[in-house]
Parts: C-alpha cells; sequence; structure tokens
C-alpha cells in the first residue's frame, strides 16, 4: 500500500480548509498512528493554533485516538460546499491536572476534572467522506468546530435520563434519548491515557494538559446536516444551543 508522507498529507488537509475543498477517499493513508498525530501537529502549527481542546475516540474493538479542536466562540459556522457535515451534542470536562500517560480508574479520572460542561460539535470532515481511521485522525477526527455551553452538574457524568432534540430551520433531524457508546462517558479519557503509555500511540502536541478542554464523545451519533439551516441543538433543561450553518 502506499503512504503519505505526514508533511504530503498535511500540505493536502490545509489546501482543502483554504480551499473550501474535500480529498478523494484514495488518498493514501500515513503508515502508522505516530504519522498521523505528527500530520495534526504540522496542520495545527501551519494554522496558528494553540491547542487548548481536544476530542478523543474509542472504537468497539478498543482502538483510542485523539485529535485536536479550534474551539470558537462564533455561532455561525462555515463549511464546504459539498461533503458530510454533522452535529453532535456532547459533555466535556476541563482538566485540573495534565492527563496522566499511564493507566488509571475512574475515580482518578473524576480527581481531574474541574468544570462539566454541555457541548457541541461542528463534525466536518475534509475528505469526501469519512475515511479510513489513520486519515480520519490525520484530519483532527474530522472536528471542525466546538461550542461550550452552560456548566453543569458533576451528577452528569453519571449519564442520567436527558433527551437531545436538533432542529434545523424548525424541521426535527434528531430527538431521543442521551446515549454514549463506551457506556461509561469517561470511557475514552481512561483508555486514552492508558494508551500514551506508548509514545508511538499519544499526540505530538504536548498532551491534554491542565486547563484544557476535552469532548467525550457524542450524546447522539452524527446527525447528518443536509444544508445551510439555522440549527437549534438542546438538551431539555439543561442547556440549547442556537447557531446558524453556512456552506
Amino acid at each position: 500500500m502506499d503512504h503519505s508522507t505526514p508533511k504530503s498529507l498535511a500540505d493536502r488537509l490545509l489546501a482543502a480548509r483554504r480551499d473550501r475543498t474535500r480529498l478523494a477517499l484514495d488518498t493514501p493513508p500515513p503508515a502508522s498512528f505516530a504519522e498521523s498525530y505528527e500530520t495534526q501537529r504540522l496542520v495545527t502549527e501551519a494554522l496558528g493554533h494553540d491547542v487548548k481542546a481536544w476530542k478523543i475516540g474509542l472504537a468497539p474493538d478498543g482502538t483510542v485516538f485523539a485529535g485536536p479542536m479550534y474551539t470558537t466562540k462564533d455561532r455561525v459556522l462555515h463549511a464546504a460546499p459539498t461533503g458530510f457535515i454533522a452535529a453532535e451534542v456532547e459533555y466535556a470536562i476541563r482538566l485540573t491536572k495534565d492527563l496522566p500517560q499511564h493507566e488509571i480508574n475512574r475515580a482518578e479520572v473524576l480527581e481531574l476534572v474541574g468544570e462539566v460542561l454541555l457541548g457541541f460539535e461542528f463534525v466536518e470532515t475534509r475528505f469526501i467522506e469519512v475515511p479510513s481511521l489513520l486519515l480520519h485522525m490525520a484530519d483532527n477526527v474530522a472536528n471542525g468546530g466546538y461550542a461550550t455551553g452552560p456548566i453543569l452538574s458533576r451528577a452528569e457524568l453519571d449519564l442520567p435520563q436527558r433527551r437531545i432534540v436538533i432542529k434545523a430551520d424548525g424541521h426535527t433531524l434528531f430527538d431521543g434519548p442521551a446515549t454514549h457508546p463506551n457506556g461509561d462517558v469517561l470511557a475514552p479519557l481512561m483508555a486514552y491515557a492508558k494508551a500514551s503509555a506508548d509514545p508511538a500511540k499519544r499526540d505530538q502536541l504536548g498532551g491534554i494538559r491542565a486547563g484544557h478542554l476535552v469532548t467525550l464523545g457524542s450524546l447522539c451519533g452524527g446527525v447528518a446536516v443536509p444544508h445551510a439551516c439555522d440549527l437549534v441543538a438542546e438538551m431539555p433543561g439543561v442547556g440549547r444551543f442556537d447557531l446558524r450553518f453556512e456552506r
């Protein structure tokens, strides 16, 4: 199989961001996790971002991966004219201490938690569709932006019965219970701390540090947003986001 070097793939991802275009799914992937993380670093440095927010994914087979997020206070979100766009309502935490690079249990994770917040992720891949894992990782795990809502009780991390409603121009795209794909919303963070013991399986942007925001995964799956619209994403009784998508 052919592979992209981190530099060549970073250049292509940067061009896709700049020109608002999409890359083909047959783009050669990086050769390893380490090269995906190196690509993230090159893109982030070229864009001039000081990373203070992260997303972590934990696949059903136990594979865990992380990507930097570029947070925004702008409620108008801009996407490329074509390609997959999704909305996700999530819980996020702000850490009071650095995330260890070794195995930790749930109680130890809770000791790191400062604030718990409601979060909204704008998911936008730089590819025509969501690509293979190593390309997905290199592309900041398809993060297009992130907005935070109200500070919540720490009890929300036990995932009480909640409902999520997402509407586009008043039409319901999603209305259902909040669920997490890993059951425990803290499972991805525990898995990433354990994986980080291996330098080849950790990010190359300095790690997840005190003061950083970490989103804990979608509570509604990836809700496709098919067109430019006024978007409302709400967890009734907890918080609401009023946003504008433009393509």
